[in-house]
């Protein structure tokens, strides 16, 4: 910009001349209307210009002939650096998604991602077009079968049969316990919740933890194993959502509770819940000992053996387990489930009461429960023998405690149901529990 320098001459006619390189023009403004002041005229020359030009003053518009400015042809050559415009950045203002980068005012995946780069890029699917066998899942770009079946997982997964419980050897029940028992995931999560009210979702293997576990139950009392339903998964989550954002433990669920989803509420009304537990699996070992749960309730469902699917959610210390899945009907359908089950059976499986559940066989309001020690033929005291009210689990179910201090392990006992009827003529079943500490 070419430095201008104003200058002011009292009132003797000078005034109003713009004084540049030895080039004379008048005062008049351009026909643009626009002055331009060098950056290094000081403040003080601009406010002593205001104070010498009298706005009260009659005196009339000096013309350009009383001036007598001569006019000249001012051909002055501007550079083009000062004409130009900083260039804006387009990228300034713009905020990508994680693996993303803007360029030239939009946002793209960085290489190696895909996906959405305003919300976030993620490396591609590697079980994108692998199509596995029937109950088979892709994982990691392979098919595997679920905990609880067998298989080719490519063609199809069967259901480990559970076989005749009472002929397993010790062996294989404890290397099944230890081996199953334990958790494997090492994450929770596959995306973690934004907020509060934000499902997340939940990692594959934390979910498999929790299958994994209710399978092993079952396996331990001969049903067959259950799978993961993507539904019953979802709104399960919700379920766990809702309970942890409102800081409540219920069935009801409804929209007075912070974070509330109709999912959340369906979940809750098809679920066994629990509370203090940091996993879903964690959460399969209350349900099966249903400590202080006077109908058995979650253990009656947990054991139900037309379940063929389920779903798991957890947040906090709350989960839900989807529970009225009765799709199993071709399953196997034992003559009873007997918890703990006949044949081998680990002591640490055990938990709360004793419990005998059928369809097969009628419970009277006279059945009676006799155990006895094999090892000395001693009769062990039972207490509680209670026929549990409600259907949960689609089977009637009698629940018995027998004395702590007189059952051990390792140890078997026989124990006998009478009271029962088939058929309408009165029977009795019969069967013997070998408790081992699956070292």
């Amino acid at each position: 910009m070419i430095g201008l320098t104003l200058a002011l001459f009292g009132t003797s006619g000078c005034l109003g001349t713009v004084e540049s390189d030895g080039f004379y023009d008048s005062l008049e403004a351009p026909d643009d209307g626009d002055v331009s002041f060098d950056e290094d005229m000081d403040s003080s020359n601009n406010a002593t210009a205001g104070a010498d030009m009298d706005s009260s003053s009659s005196t009339p518009p000096v013309t350009r002939e009383d001036m007598g400015v001569v006019e000249q042809d001012m051909n002055v050559e501007t550079s083009p650096e000062d004409m130009s415009t900083p260039p804006v950045d387009p990228c300034m203002s713009v905020t990508c998604g994680q693996n993303a980068t803007c360029s030239q005012g939009t946002c793209q995946c960085d290489a190696g991602f895909e996906g959405d780069p305003q919300a976030g890029c993620t490396p591609p699917d590697p079980c994108d077009g692998v199509t596995c066998g029937t109950n088979a899942s892709c994982r990691e770009g392979a098919c595997l079968c679920p905990p609880g079946f067998v298989g080719d997982p490519n063609s199809a997964c069967q259901p480990d049969s559970p076989g005749d419980i009472a002929l397993r050897t010790e062996s294989e029940v404890c290397s099944r316990w230890n081996t199953e028992r334990g958790a494997r995931a090492s994450a929770t999560w596959t995306r973690q919740p934004a907020d509060d009210c934000d499902t997340g979702e939940l990692h594959p293997e934390f979910l498999d933890d929790a299958i994994r576990r209710l399978n092993l139950y079952r396996w331990l009392v001969g049903l067959s194993p259950v799978v993961l339903d993507a539904n019953a998964n979802n709104i399960t989550q919700h379920c766990a959502t809702t309970m942890a954002a409102a800081d409540v433990f219920t069935h009801y669920l409804d929209s007075s509770h912070r974070c509330y989803t109709q999912e959340a509420g369906q979940g809750a009304g098809s679920s066994n819940i629990a509370s203090g537990v940091r996993s879903p699996a964690d959460s399969v070992d209350l349900y099966i000992f249903d400590r202080n749960v006077n109908s058995l309730g979650h253990r009656r469902w947990s054991f139900n053996p037309k379940m063929g699917k389920t779903g798991f959610g957890w947040r906090g210390r709350y989960s839900c387990m989807y529970s009225f899945d009765q799709s199993n009907r071709s399953g196997n359908n034992p003559e009873y489930v007997a918890y703990p089950a006949p044949g081998f059976f680990p002591s640490a499986a055990l938990g709360g009461e004793w419990s005998f559940a059928s369809s097969t066989y009628s419970i009277t309001s006279n059945v009676a429960v006799q155990i006895t020690r094999l090892s000395d033929m001693t009769s062990v005291t039972v207490s509680n023998v209670e026929r549990k009210s409600g259907t949960y689990g689609n089977m009637p179910i009698i629940g018995f405690t027998p004395s702590r201090s007189e059952v051990s392990s390792p140890g078997e006992y026989e124990v006998v149901i009478t009271g029962l009827k088939q058929g309408g003529a009165d029977t009795s079943v019969a069967y013997r529990v070998n408790l081992t500490s699956c070292p």
